[in-house]
């Protein structure tokens, strides 16, 4: 696995994938400690002197000044996840069974919205995105490795404001955290 697959184009703050960056976006910071990151390229597959074993050294950022950054990667992950669904404009949604009042109905799992927040302050709770639909909004919390907490799980339940939601909905691990850096 990639320890930096993910960096942030300082000049736009925009996050980027290792194979969809190029030296030209540089500088590159870390999404977790804010420090200058470099570019290392893939190199061509190549053997050692004196040895038959091919290496391929897979292109990926790298800290300037240290590595004992801990937060990278969930970070960016965080931030890339949330770059996705904004850019989207069509989420996912598990198979759900609503019932309000005398209607009861399923819904398809495609959520198509029009607009969207990102970390949008809500009476001391902050979403990290609301999506806007025409019949009301949806709070989305982005889970990398951990849940969002109990206390604010309950406040989004609470608060949902939206006539086809019966209940706040997270997107919980879109693929492994492994898999995403890879």
């Amino acid at each position: 696995m990639l320890k930096h697959p993910f960096a942030l184009v300082k000049s736009t703050g925009k996050v980027v994938h290792i194979d969809d960056a190029s030296k030209t976006q540089a500088p590159f910071i870390c999404a977790g400690c804010q420090s200058e990151m470099r570019h290392v390229a893939e190199t061509v597959p190549h053997t050692r002197k004196g040895s038959d074993k091919i290496i391929t050294r897979r292109g990926h950022f790298a800290h300037v000044s240290h590595d004992e950054c801990t937060s990278g990667l969930e970070t960016s992950l965080h931030l890339w996840a949330k770059m996705v669904i904004e850019e989207a404009r069509t989420v996912g949604l598990p198979l759900h069974h609503v019932e309000y009042r005398d209607l009861a109905r399923d819904f398809e799992t495609d959520w198509k919205y029009y607009a969207v927040t990102l970390e949008e302050w809500q009476d001391g709770i902050r979403p990290d995105i609301v999506l806007y639909h025409p019949d009301g909004r949806l709070n989305v919390e982005i889970k990398v490795y951990h849940a969002v907490d109990e206390a604010k799980a309950e406040l989004l339940r609470q608060r949902v404001q939206c006539k086809r939601c019966a209940q706040a909905t997270a997107v919980q691990g879109m693929s492994s955290p492994t898999a995403l850096a890879e």
